[in-house]
């Protein structure tokens, strides 16, 4: 598991709010925004390369920079976590998905290790790989339906492995998005954000999807 650290709560400005959020049923709130992955699009194509994987990166590291997305609580308090891995949901040659994991490395190394996972993965039918870690807490939740273009989205509240109804779980990101389509000269894609009142405010999403326009705007290697 990645190192963490204790958030000072005594001396945290948003103490309050988490405090607030936290005790609500769910702190979850959604949003979608369509965005233009017109350049990694063409990139990709260009250059012979995996969409889903360098998404998967552009995203992940974007995230990985903001410290709310790294927010989690363990051991009933909140922490932080100095980066933060990736699982994400591979469609099997068996007509369903399996879960997959991804730490996060440098650009080369994660690409290869996405498309290694992804390759043996369409070959399994367990949901999970064995001796995974599912109580594992410093991971974003990826997934994709790239099949359809859609314009909201709505993804499953988590419950603890065990089904509780604390918020371990619950508080962790997930990231959703669809098919890319061509509006005009452009390419645009839905992409779905699923987060905890508890630990990201509408500020810190808002800087997640621009700074991942940005990136996309301008990826290359």
């Amino acid at each position: 598991m990645t190192n963490y650290k204790k958030i000072d709560i005594d001396n945290w400005n948003r103490a309050e709010l988490y405090k607030e959020f936290i005790q609500m049923r769910t702190s979850i709130y959604d949003m979608t925004v369509r965005m233009d992955v017109t350049h990694l699009v063409n990139y990709c194509k260009e250059n012979n390369q995996s969409f889903f994987a360098d998404f998967l990166y552009i995203v992940l590291k974007e995230l990985n920079n903001i410290p709310e997305f790294r927010m989690r609580i363990i051991d009933g308090e909140p922490c932080v976590y100095d980066k933060v891995g990736c699982s994400f949901t591979v469609a099997n040659n068996f007509d369903y998905f399996v879960n997959r994991s991804c730490e996060f490395e440098k650009y080369h190394t994660f690409y290869e290790s996405v498309l290694t996972i992804i390759n043996k993965a369409k070959n399994e039918k367990n949901i999970h790989p064995e001796n995974t870690d599912l109580e594992r807490t410093d991971l974003i939740y990826f997934s994709c339906i790239p099949w359809i273009d859609y314009q909201s989205m709505t993804l499953p509240v988590i419950t603890t492995p065990f089904g509780s109804d604390d918020q371990t779980y619950n508080i962790i990101p997930c990231i959703g998005w669809g098919k890319y389509v061509k509006e005009g000269q452009k390419y645009k894609m839905s992409v779905h954000m699923k987060v905890s009142h508890a630990f990201i405010d509408g500020k810190p999403l808002a800087d997640a999807f621009n700074n991942i326009q940005n990136a996309l705007n301008i990826f290359s290697l």
